[in-house]
């Protein structure tokens, strides 16, 4: 399940992923979101994944996944994990993006407080 809500007077969108996440939800969020008429591509994003099963996702999908990230200079991207396995992909995702020359920065969490008070530092 992937869930989001979209703060416009935060600039912020709120993600959270539940149970088991493929590429397909992750392609099928990037077309809710861009259809949503409160989206707004420089807004920070905070995705919470502490629930969420990601060792479905390959390198190879993550590499997708980079791809379609809407780049933007200095936007910030927080992502909270709960377990090792989820950090270690948080990480791997982060390096595809930075290869793919997006200007977004992204960071990983493992507590939700401190993904929020880095993405409003920014502000």
């Amino acid at each position: 399940m992937v869930e989001y809500r979209i703060d416009r007077a935060r600039r912020l969108i709120e993600i959270e992923i539940v149970g088991d996440y493929f590429l397909e939800d992750a392609q099928a969020l990037t077309r809710g979101l861009l259809a949503d008429p409160d989206f707004d591509r420089a807004f920070s994003q905070i995705i919470d994944c502490r629930d969420a099963d990601l060792s479905n996702l390959t390198s190879d999908d993550l590499k997708a996944i980079a791809a379609d990230l809407l780049s933007v200079p200095g936007r910030r991207i927080a992502i909270v994990t709960a377990d090792s396995s989820n950090q270690a992909l948080v990480r791997l995702y982060t390096t595809h993006v930075q290869l793919s020359e997006n200007r977004s920065v992204l960071r990983g969490f493992d507590d939700r407080g401190s993904a929020l008070a880095w993405i409003e530092e920014a502000r």
